[in-house]
């Protein structure tokens, strides 16, 4: 999955799904009221209507007007105090996850200031990244292909502040880096596993003892 950062409002984002992360309220938060405007109020409605309560995992998918983005899908971080590392990863994941079902291919994703409880740039890009694939993946393999199969999600940008685009590029390196370490250790470490545990099998052997298997092998 390919990843990226823009700093675009978020009325100006041109995807076929922007995923909004939110902690719970009751009232629109400052920094979404100008995509809410543009948007006829849908993001208002949902809300006040308690048709959207930001609890964590919740979802609900808007259709929005007078806007780039196509759909607009409010994502629950849970209570405000609360939000974590982790919490914006859940969210990235079950944004991700909703992008799947729907057929896809890009999304957009942003966070919030209000909701981020003091989680750095870096951290945001690093969680958005690996919530994003997370919930982006499925395994196929020994189901039956469905009747109408859906296109895998292919890349993941995120929305934020022009002033923190470094700090949370540098989040999304961190986090392709730490996947091509882990996978091209993965190989080495197998290997190592094989050789000492055949190792450690070796030198706790009697001397003769494979002689003497092969020995009876031959009898039988």
């Amino acid at each position: 999955m390919t990843s990226g950062v823009v700093g675009t409002p978020l009325s100006q984002v041109d995807t076929p799904l922007l995923a909004v992360a939110l902690a719970q309220g009751s009232a629109v938060p400052a920094s979404l009221t100008d995509l809410d405007g543009a948007a006829g109020g849908v993001v208002a409605r949902a809300i006040t209507s308690g048709d959207f309560k930001g609890k964590r995992d919740e979802a609900t998918l808007l259709y929005p007007s007078g806007v780039k983005p196509e759909r607009i899908l409010l994502v629950g971080l849970g209570k405000p105090g609360e939000v974590t590392r982790n919490s914006i990863r859940r969210a990235a994941a079950v944004a991700a996850k909703r992008a799947r079902a729907l057929g896809t291919k890009q999304l957009a994703f942003a966070v919030a200031p209000e909701a981020r409880n003091g989680v750095s740039a870096r951290d945001l890009g690093q969680a958005v990244v690996e919530g994003a694939a997370q919930g982006a993946w499925a395994f196929t393999q020994l189901k039956a292909a469905p009747d109408e199969p859906k296109p895998e999600v292919e890349g993941v940008t995120l929305v934020g502040d022009q002033k923190e685009m470094k700090e949370i590029a540098a989040g999304q390196r961190a986090r392709r880096s730490a996947r091509l370490h882990a996978h091209g250790a993965r190989p080495g470490q197998a290997a190592a596993g094989r050789d000492g545990r055949a190792a450690r099998r070796g030198a706790g052997q009697r001397p003769g003892a494979a002689l003497h298997r092969a020995g009876a092998s031959r009898r039988r």
